[in-house]
């Protein structure tokens, strides 16, 4: 389940829609920050994951924009605990036409991490991303082609 982080975000699923199809499967995420969503800064999933130091992991996600080329967003692999440390990339080439695979590795540092997050970043106003094929996995796996 994906969460808005520090406000609402437009969050829908949609299936088997044959002008926007999803990239695999038949369903895909689509979320933004117009109109009543303009505070909304990412959205993020919680993994039930305790890393150990060390250990490194894989934040992989097809994306494209809803409503033609987008600016650049973000993407991170969180590891949360007492202290928190991330890895992130910038996301950029996003036109609405062609899902494009992004991925980030993360190597966890720290020994009291709780919880890994993977969180998508909308650092513009009137944004429209779509998610799919969301996958987070251990090691520093070539998830994207």
């Amino acid at each position: 389940n994906w969460n808005p982080n520090n406000s609402s975000c437009s969050r829908a699923t949609y299936q088997d829609i044959s002008y926007f199809p999803p990239h695999g499967g038949i369903r895909f995420l689509a979320t933004g920050n117009s109109d009543d969503y303009s505070s909304c800064v990412s959205i993020y999933q919680d993994i039930g994951i305790r890393p150990q130091a060390g250990q490194q992991f894989t934040f992989g996600v097809w994306l494209r924009s809803g409503h033609g080329p987008q600016p650049p967003i973000y993407m991170a692999l969180w590891a949360l605990g007492s202290g928190s440390q991330s890895a992130e990339t910038s996301v950029s080439g996003l036109d609405g036409e062609a899902w494009r695979c992004y991925q980030v590795t993360l190597t966890v540092a720290a020994q009291d991490v709780s919880v890994l997050r993977a969180e998508v970043y909308l650092p513009n106003r009137n944004m429209d991303v779509h998610l799919d094929d969301v996958l987070v996995w251990p090691g520093d796996v070539q998830y994207c082609p």
